[in-house]
């Protein structure tokens, strides 16, 4: 059929008959949608819709006409259906406005989530919390300023370093037997945060769930630096329940300094545990006492990383995901996500040996089971970590106060006991392959760990299923079934795996991690921060230009052996999460070195079974017994050190700036 034919049948934004037949209902269902009062992005995007205009502006697509050209975009166009297209609109369509411009439905939008998430001031980003974290950084600090960044930080954070040229000292975070990380210890806050820093970044809550008691760790900042960011991209939920109070950015806390407190940023993903499109995110700024935050320059930076052709339809998920989220209606939301989770915690002891709920074994003295779902979702005492108690293997004393969140639920598998490697083990990467088969998608998989989101979308159907899909595998391990019978995509892929008893292959798993000691080789990894030679800005800058070179893990184990430093280039991280093992600009510690030759073994001896470590360029060689092997780009010693001196004048310089700046300020201040 030609397009001349194709168009033809066709009105201008759709099929004719589809029209004729929901014409009326449409109608309806649009009156009934809007939302009342101010404009809106949704409101707006419905009305334009129901106007049928004739687009003469970009996108080209103009309202899905033009995947309508041939069969595979109009595959394309059946499959998103109708109204996704036709909403996709210029910022040259004025109801709305340019996202720039924040015409009146993005002011409407930006005030609902301020009001609804209790900022003082809020914008709309469309590119992820990725960009949001880059919005503050970009407006808050500059070149050579002193930071400090919690070591367990999303990559966006490290990017954030590179594009603003700042010098960066980590806070350190706990982590646990199993791998999991924990948050940084109020003394390490209290004692390391030194020298007017122009930002501190926390982490909250971790990626596995741990939240930190807010109102402690902005009065341990309190003064000493005039911003703090809370990246919390996991943790849009928390002011719709009870359970979290003062454990959130935006927290209404009491500060021990009554002159001077800092400005609070918060970056959330309003998609991860709400109800909106992938990539979106908001920032919500509360302001400090006695500092200086200014809009105009936040406003300045916001525009730099925001498109001048957004994506409405996204920017819509996020008005319509607050407003979801408004009064009574969103604490039923989060209420619900908390009872799903916490029955199906309940349900987790039937599971055992095999799998364990990662959580406190009594709950105020009494077992789970016998702790009501009320209860349970309300009272957050039930869920903070206790000093010394063994579940959670973290040193935390009383005054850390940290809570974990039940809304993330992490599944531990057999293999670890009491800090030591049991005789036998399910390693969690084997049982994340069988979930994948069975059609469930995880979040994060550790060596014996798994972690699952209750976010919105978390249903009794969806429990019921990864409970019974949980059980299976647990049946047929003790039935020591086949590996091409329990995961017949992967045994097929891998052959070499496809007679095997699930157990053996477990077991030679298993066997593997506990000979190299997982559990001696994560601490080491993460107790040391490397030093740093350069900042992550000059090893980037030597990156692009090329002044690096590539070194094995064997090679960077001689070199380190023999006394000799080599730098790393880029970040190293591992995924999931993405949390940094080695930051660009670092030398290579030992802990990191056996890390990555662990990893290197682990790709060839068990493949399939390899861990993604972002910054690593791995390549294939079937004719060599050693199929897979590792290189990491390093930076030239010599231009590090270059560099070295260049950041040190320029830090000189800018110290003299800065100097001159405040003392006209001053003087021009005494004038008036």
């Amino acid at each position: 059929m030609c397009i001349r034919d194709r168009v033809s049948t066709q009105s201008t934004w759709g099929f004719k008959n589809t029209m004729e037949k929901k014409k009326g209902e449409e109608e309806k269902e649009t009156e009934k949608m809007k939302i009342k009062g101010e404009p809106t992005i949704f409101q707006e995007l419905q009305d334009y819709v129901a106007k049928k205009e004739d687009a003469w502006c970009t996108p080209g697509h103009q309202g899905g006409i033009g995947f309508l050209r041939n069969d595979i975009g109009e595959k394309f166009y059946k499959f998103f259906g109708e109204n996704i297209f036709k909403a996709d609109v210029s910022s040259s369509m004025s109801e709305i406005g340019s996202i720039l411009s924040h015409g009146e439905a993005m002011k409407h939008a930006e005030r609902k989530v301020k009001e609804i998430f209790g900022s003082d001031f809020a914008h709309l980003v469309s590119n992820g919390t990725t960009t949001s974290n880059k919005l503050v950084f970009m407006a808050t600090t500059s070149n050579q300023d002193k930071v400090f960044v919690d070591r367990n930080c999303h990559k966006s954070i490290v990017q954030s370093l590179i594009m603003t040229s700042t010098s960066p000292t980590y806070l350190r975070p706990e982590r646990n037997d199993y791998g999991i990380i924990g948050p940084i210890t109020q003394d390490e806050i209290r004692e390391k945060i030194t020298g007017d820093p122009a930002l501190v970044v926390i982490t909250n809550s971790t990626y596995d769930g741990l939240c930190y008691d807010v109102e402690k760790t902005k009065n341990n900042i309190g003064s000493k630096s005039e911003t703090i960011l809370f990246d919390e991209a996991w943790y849009g939920h928390a002011i719709f329940s009870p359970l979290y109070a003062k454990r959130y950015a935006m927290s209404n806390v009491i500060m021990d300094s009554k002159e001077k407190s800092p400005t609070v940023f918060a970056t959330q993903s309003t998609h991860k545990l709400l109800s909106a499109f992938s990539m979106a995110s908001v920032v919500l700024i509360k302001s400090g006492k006695g500092v200086r935050f200014v809009p105009d320059s936040f406003e300045e930076t916001w525009m730099m990383h925001t498109s001048t052709s957004p994506f409405y339809p996204l920017l819509a998920s996020i008005e319509v995901g607050t407003q979801m989220m408004e009064g009574a209606r969103g604490k039923k939301i989060v209420a619900d996500m908390l009872t799903l989770a916490v029955q199906f915690r309940k349900r987790m002891a039937s599971l055992g040996p095999l799998f364990s709920a990662w959580q406190p074994d009594t709950f105020g003295g009494s077992p789970i089971g016998k702790v009501t779902d009320d209860d349970l979702i309300s009272k957050s005492d039930l869920w903070v970590l206790k000093p010394g108690e063994k579940w959670h293997g973290f040193k935390y004393t009383a005054e850390d106060n940290i809570m974990l969140d039940p809304l993330k639920l992490t599944i531990l598998t057999q293999g670890i006991k009491d800090g030591k490697m049991e005789e036998t083990g399910v390693p969690a990467l084997i049982v994340a392959k069988y979930l994948a088969e069975n059609k469930i998608v995880v979040e994060k998989v550790g060596y014996y760990n798994i972690l699952f989101l209750f976010g919105p979308g978390a249903s009794k159907d969806k429990c019921d299923n990864l409970y019974k899909v949980l059980a299976d595998f647990k049946q047929l391990y003790e039935k020591k079934e086949t590996v091409e019978k329990m995961l017949p995509l992967f045994a097929t892929q891998y052959p070499k795996y496809a007679k095997m008893q699930i157990q053996d292959l477990c077991n030679d798993l298993h066997k593997y991690l506990r000979d190299r000691n997982i559990i001696k080789l994560v601490h080491k990894l993460f107790s040391d921060i490397p030093e740093m030679r350069i900042t992550p800005a000059s090893a980037y800058q030597s990156y692009v230009r090329n002044v690096i070179y590539n070194k094995t893990p064997e090679q960077l184990k001689k070199d380190y052996t023999e006394g000799k430093k080599q730098i790393c280039a880029v970040l190293l991280a591992a995924y999931p999460p993405g949390i940094p093992i080695m930051m660009p600009g670092e030398y290579f510690s030992e802990g990191v070195i056996d890390y990555l030759l662990m990893n290197e073994k682990l790709d060839n001896d068990f493949p399939g079974f390899d861990i993604e470590i972002h910054g690593v360029i791995k390549t294939a060689n079937p004719e060599k017994v050693q199929k897979t092997h590792y290189e990491i780009p390093c930076v030239e010693i010599t231009t590090a050190d270059a560099a070295r001196r260049m950041e040190s004048k320029m830090r000189k310089h800018i110290t003299k700036v800065v100097t001159v700046a405040k003392a006209v300020k001053a003087f021009m201040g005494l004038k008036k």
